[in-house]
């Protein structure tokens, strides 16, 4: 889903979804009503054969089953930005057409996927055919709350049996530079998968660093470096929701401009390249502690002012999703801490747009007809019934007083302040593994939370011991007064 600002407790006055204006469209009823349990979702059908300057022209397929969305659809993954940008496209269903005002940056990325060369198969056997899409702020019905909320639900189905997920990073002012640059090193690193080697794949990065980084010491090549920096500082990194779009596809592909790359190389050579920032990094502090004079300034000006936090977490995300052979994660609680560094449209966005890549017993229902403080109130009950446990509170410490918010639900909204990590280790127990029973009632969980009530009855099994420290802490002396090093004849004349 695309993403821009928004931390409101209440249920947002101006939509960011459903804004910009589209009031005549909803009128008009070109969306027929989408039956849930026949998890039927919508597509775009768009015509490869259109001119490609002019207005685009898609068309609406209504009630599809989700069954029915498999290899020869697109899913399309991008970042909306500034909601006032906006760009008319002509939709029609059946004998109904009407304009629409999409985002810009939604336009932009429908015109890459029919102008770019990033699915060749297609390309050569149907190059004039249509192609079909998903894309949230059009496939959805963005008037409607409840259609919003469970289409939520189908997400992390869409992106997985698409044909394709297209990852649109932007516009490309280096003329795709960036994407070649990172296709060297791909082929780099496939040239050295022969290489023998105990840690093979950790010895195939630092080879790699160390050839990108004896590359980029020429200045010459110091626009490949930034090109890289461009695609690494794209907004999409920073969306709340590219984490679910990139991580479960099956397949993916990378578009910045009009150039493209698939996503398993695009992942080996950003980590090559983050690894080869880090050893210049460290060179570099380690020649100032030596000697400034020493320090390479054109080296410190192109590895400063890149932050790859989300860069790592979402190719991270990616590989261990991987590996788990599409099984959800047992552990929601690292998305939502993640959540609090990125940007959503919605602030209960900074939740339903992580409950896909975990555990579904978490139990977790989208409910855009909630406040913010009662979804996250929600959240933290569901986490401590599934995962019997009162960890979920510490992440309460980092909360800025959002209204009607429980102290012991955490603000996923609010920026990660990370103090519970001074306070407690990980894997901190609150009874230090002492043998107990704890029965936690929540008020109302049923049916949404009615109030900031938390009740806890814990059952010491061994109450011998308690009174036993009790009554060691009474017979220990009384700590001695502090020294008195000046008295008050110091000071008389």
């Amino acid at each position: 889903m695309a993403d821009t600002h928004g931390t409101t407790d209440n249920i947002a006055k101006v939509d960011n979804f459903y804004t910009p204006e589209n009031k005549a469209f909803y009128e008009i009823a070109l969306y027929q009503p989408l039956n849930n349990e026949a998890r039927e979702i919508r597509l775009l059908a768009m015509s490869m054969a259109q001119q490609r300057r002019g207005q685009l022209e898609l068309r609406l397929e209504d009630k599809l089953p989700l069954a029915h969305f498999n290899d020869f659809c697109y899913a399309l993954s991008y970042a909306a930005g500034d909601h006032t940008e906006t760009e008319v496209v002509r939709i029609s269903a059946d004998d109904i057409t009407s304009d629409f005002n999409a985002f810009s940056k939604l336009a932009k990325a429908i015109r890459a996927i029919r102008d770019c060369e990033y699915d060749a198969a297609a390309a050569k056997s149907t190059p004039n055919a249509e192609r079909t899409i998903w894309a949230d702020q059009i496939c959805i019905n963005q008037s409607d709350p409840d259609e919003r909320a469970y289409q939520v639900e189908h997400m992390r189905q869409i992106y997985q049996t698409a044909r394709l997920t297209i990852i649109y990073l932007g516009e490309d002012e280096h003329d795709g530079r960036g994407i070649r640059y990172l296709k060297s090193i791909s082929d780099y690193c496939r040239e050295g998968l022969s290489l023998p080697s105990d840690n093979q794949w950790n010895d195939l990065l630092n080879q790699a660093a160390e050839w990108i980084v004896d590359h980029i010491r020429t200045p010459g090549h110091a626009e490949d470096w930034r090109a890289v920096c461009a695609i690494l500082k794209a907004p999409w990194w920073q969306r709340g929701w590219v984490c679910q779009e990139a991580i479960v596809s099956n397949d993916a592909v990378v578009l910045h401009g009009s150039s493209s790359m698939q996503l398993p190389p695009f992942i080996v050579a950003v980590k090559a390249f983050i690894r080869a920032r880090r050893n210049l990094l460290c060179e570099q502090f380690e020649q100032a502690r030596r000697d400034m004079a020493t320090v390479n300034e054109y080296l410190i000006d192109l590895v400063r002012g890149l932050d790859t936090t989300h860069v790592e977490f979402i190719l991270q995300g990616a590989e261990d999703w991987a590996e788990r052979n599409g099984t959800p994660f047992d552990d929601i609680k690292p998305f939502l801490r993640y959540a609090r560094k990125c940007q959503t449209g919605d602030p209960r966005d900074r939740v339903y747009a992580f409950i896909g890549l975990a555990d579904p017993a978490y139990g977790i229902k989208p409910s855009y007809k909630l406040t913010t403080s009662e979804t996250f109130a929600n959240t933290a009950t569901c986490i401590m019934i599934k995962d019997k446990s009162l960890e979920v509170v510490f992440d309460a410490m980092d909360n800025y007083g959002m209204p009607n918010l429980p102290s012991w639900a955490a603000d996923w909204s609010s920026p990660q302040q990370q103090r519970s990590r001074y306070l407690f280790r990980e894997g901190y127990s609150a009874s230090a593994n002492y043998p107990g029973q704890a029965e936690i009632a929540f008020p109302g969980a049923s049916s949404g939370f009615s109030g900031p009530v938390l009740r806890m009855q814990v059952l010491l099994r061994n109450l011998f011991s308690l009174l036993l420290l009790l009554l060691l802490l009474l017979l220990l002396p009384p700590p001695p007064p502090p020294p008195s090093y000046y008295s008050v004849s110091d000071y008389t004349p």
